[in-house]
Protein backbone atom coordinates (compact mmCIF):
# COMPACT_ATOMS: atom_id res chain seq x y z
CA UNK A 1 0.00 0.00 0.00
CA UNK A 2 1.46 3.35 -0.98
CA UNK A 3 1.65 6.45 1.19
CA UNK A 4 -1.28 8.14 -0.58
CA UNK A 5 -3.58 5.19 0.11
CA UNK A 6 -2.45 5.05 3.74
CA UNK A 7 -3.11 8.77 4.11
CA UNK A 8 -6.56 8.44 2.53
CA UNK A 9 -7.45 5.63 4.93
CA UNK A 10 -6.23 7.71 7.88
CA UNK A 11 -8.36 10.67 6.75
CA UNK A 12 -11.39 8.38 6.40
CA UNK A 13 -10.80 7.05 9.92
CA UNK A 14 -10.58 10.56 11.39
CA UNK A 15 -13.69 11.56 9.45
CA UNK A 16 -15.59 8.59 10.90
CA UNK A 17 -14.48 9.48 14.44
CA UNK A 18 -15.66 13.05 13.89
CA UNK A 19 -18.93 11.87 12.36
CA UNK A 20 -19.66 9.63 15.33
CA UNK A 21 -18.86 12.43 17.81
CA UNK A 22 -21.21 14.80 15.97
CA UNK A 23 -23.91 12.12 15.76
CA UNK A 24 -23.76 11.49 19.49
CA UNK A 25 -24.11 15.20 20.20
CA UNK A 26 -27.12 15.58 17.89
CA UNK A 27 -30.23 14.31 19.72
CA UNK A 28 -32.07 13.84 16.42
CA UNK A 29 -29.56 11.20 15.27
CA UNK A 30 -31.22 7.80 15.15
CA UNK A 31 -29.85 4.80 17.02
CA UNK A 32 -29.50 3.06 13.66
CA UNK A 33 -27.19 5.82 12.43
CA UNK A 34 -25.13 5.57 15.62
CA UNK A 35 -24.85 1.84 15.09
CA UNK A 36 -23.93 2.15 11.41
CA UNK A 37 -21.22 4.76 12.05
CA UNK A 38 -19.89 2.72 15.00
CA UNK A 39 -19.63 -0.34 12.75
CA UNK A 40 -17.79 1.73 10.14
CA UNK A 41 -15.40 2.96 12.84
CA UNK A 42 -14.78 -0.59 14.03
CA UNK A 43 -14.05 -1.74 10.48
CA UNK A 44 -11.71 1.16 9.73
CA UNK A 45 -9.74 0.78 12.94
CA UNK A 46 -9.52 -2.98 12.48
CA UNK A 47 -8.28 -2.44 8.92
CA UNK A 48 -5.65 0.00 10.15
CA UNK A 49 -4.36 -2.36 12.81
CA UNK A 50 -4.31 -5.24 10.33
CA UNK A 51 -2.32 -3.16 7.83
CA UNK A 52 0.18 -2.22 10.55
CA UNK A 53 0.64 -5.93 11.30
CA UNK A 54 0.89 -6.87 7.61
CA UNK A 55 3.61 -4.29 7.09
CA UNK A 56 5.40 -5.56 10.22
CA UNK A 57 5.58 -2.03 11.62
CA UNK A 58 5.98 -3.27 15.19
CA UNK A 59 8.72 -5.73 14.27
CA UNK A 60 10.55 -3.01 12.34
CA UNK A 61 10.38 -0.69 15.35
CA UNK A 62 11.66 -3.45 17.65
CA UNK A 63 14.62 -4.05 15.34
CA UNK A 64 15.34 -0.33 15.11
CA UNK A 65 15.32 0.36 18.84
CA UNK A 66 15.21 -2.80 20.96
CA UNK A 67 15.47 -0.79 24.19
CA UNK A 68 11.88 0.37 23.60
CA UNK A 69 10.48 -3.16 23.49
CA UNK A 70 8.15 -2.68 26.46
CA UNK A 71 6.60 0.50 25.00
CA UNK A 72 6.27 -1.03 21.54
CA UNK A 73 4.61 -4.18 22.86
CA UNK A 74 2.22 -2.08 24.98
CA UNK A 75 1.14 -0.22 21.84
CA UNK A 76 0.56 -3.51 20.05
CA UNK A 77 -1.49 -4.75 23.02
CA UNK A 78 -3.64 -1.63 22.77
CA UNK A 79 -4.89 -2.82 19.40
CA UNK A 80 -6.78 -5.74 20.90
CA UNK A 81 -8.05 -3.66 23.82
CA UNK A 82 -9.36 -1.01 21.44
CA UNK A 83 -11.05 -3.63 19.27
CA UNK A 84 -12.72 -5.08 22.37
CA UNK A 85 -13.88 -1.63 23.45
CA UNK A 86 -15.51 -1.08 20.07
CA UNK A 87 -17.19 -4.48 20.19
CA UNK A 88 -18.52 -3.66 23.68
CA UNK A 89 -19.82 -0.36 22.32
CA UNK A 90 -21.69 -2.20 19.57
CA UNK A 91 -23.15 -4.68 22.06
CA UNK A 92 -24.95 -1.77 23.73
CA UNK A 93 -27.45 -1.84 20.89
CA UNK A 94 -30.37 -4.16 21.64
CA UNK A 95 -32.00 -6.55 19.18
CA UNK A 96 -34.25 -3.77 17.88
CA UNK A 97 -31.26 -1.48 17.26
CA UNK A 98 -32.05 0.84 20.17
CA UNK A 99 -29.41 2.05 22.62
CA UNK A 100 -29.14 3.89 25.93
CA UNK A 101 -27.70 7.09 24.45
CA UNK A 102 -26.17 8.31 27.71
CA UNK A 103 -24.34 5.04 28.31
CA UNK A 104 -23.32 4.91 24.65
CA UNK A 105 -21.89 8.44 24.87
CA UNK A 106 -19.95 7.55 28.03
CA UNK A 107 -18.54 4.35 26.52
CA UNK A 108 -17.65 6.13 23.29
CA UNK A 109 -15.90 8.87 25.25
CA UNK A 110 -13.84 6.25 27.13
CA UNK A 111 -12.95 4.56 23.83
CA UNK A 112 -12.01 7.86 22.23
CA UNK A 113 -9.75 8.78 25.16
CA UNK A 114 -8.03 5.37 24.95
CA UNK A 115 -7.60 5.70 21.18
CA UNK A 116 -6.26 9.26 21.48
CA UNK A 117 -3.79 8.17 24.16
CA UNK A 118 -2.71 5.27 21.96
CA UNK A 119 -2.16 7.55 18.96
CA UNK A 120 -0.20 10.08 21.06
CA UNK A 121 2.02 7.35 22.52
CA UNK A 122 2.56 5.91 19.05
CA UNK A 123 3.51 9.33 17.68
CA UNK A 124 5.86 9.95 20.63
CA UNK A 125 7.52 6.58 20.09
CA UNK A 126 8.02 7.16 16.37
CA UNK A 127 9.48 10.59 17.13
CA UNK A 128 11.86 9.09 19.68
CA UNK A 129 13.01 6.45 17.20
CA UNK A 130 13.46 9.13 14.53
CA UNK A 131 15.48 11.28 16.94
CA UNK A 132 17.65 8.26 17.87
CA UNK A 133 18.23 7.57 14.19
CA UNK A 134 19.27 11.18 13.55
CA UNK A 135 21.55 11.10 16.56
CA UNK A 136 23.30 7.98 15.31
CA UNK A 137 24.43 9.74 12.16
CA UNK A 138 22.58 7.37 9.83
Amino acid sequence: MDHVAIREKHIALIHTIDELKASIQAPETSAQTLQRVSETLRDRISDRFTKEQEHALIQHLLQSVPRLQREIEALEGDHEELRLQLEALLRLFDATGEVDRSRFADEHSAFLQHFSDHERREDDLIQEIYDDDLGSGD
